[in-house]
């Protein structure tokens, strides 16, 4: 509910998740500029908002790293073009709601034979929000019953 204290401990469990997602990005071939966070269902939304403030803050670093070196290396350091200067300033991690659950339907009470079907029409896409072929989504789901039948609802 309102606890301050579950309020925080959620929101450290998702800053937590930072680490081991750039860690899984990197042997992909995959960037945080080209990553899109999301989380399934509301409850796991405070989870999800540890998780993009973290990777705000692991970006703003690297943004700060980079005027540091450019103002260490004083004449020496490559020029950056102005769209490449307006790209640095503007970069921000993307968030989405990828999928809307309708809240009337309750699929993880539901026997597994009937979970499946329910669950491919609770929940909708939000087409246009990720850039197919471009984007790597990761959606925070706090659901392990719910995560395996996600699946092959939405991918």
């Amino acid at each position: 509910g309102n606890d301050a204290g579950v309020y925080r401990e959620r929101e450290e469990l998702g800053r937590l998740l930072l680490p081991p997602l750039l860690k899984l990005l990197g042997e992909n071939s995959l960037s945080l500029a080209n990553t899109v966070l999301s989380f399934i269902p509301n409850t796991s939304e405070l989870a999800f908002l540890g998780l993009a403030k973290q990777a705000q803050d692991h970006l703003d670093c690297q943004k700060a790293d980079i005027f540091k070196a450019l103002k260490a290396n004083n004449g020496n350091a490559p020029k950056l073009s102005d769209a490449q200067l307006q790209e640095l300033l503007t970069a921000k991690v993307r968030t989405e709601k990828v999928v809307h659950k309708d809240a009337k339907i309750r699929t993880f009470i539901q026997e597994d034979s009937s979970r499946e079907h329910l669950t491919m029409h609770a929940y909708d896409v939000h087409y246009g929000t990720v850039r197919r072929g471009q984007d790597a989504i990761v959606a925070l789901d706090d659901s392990i019953v719910r995560g395996n039948t996600l699946k092959n609802a939405i991918l």
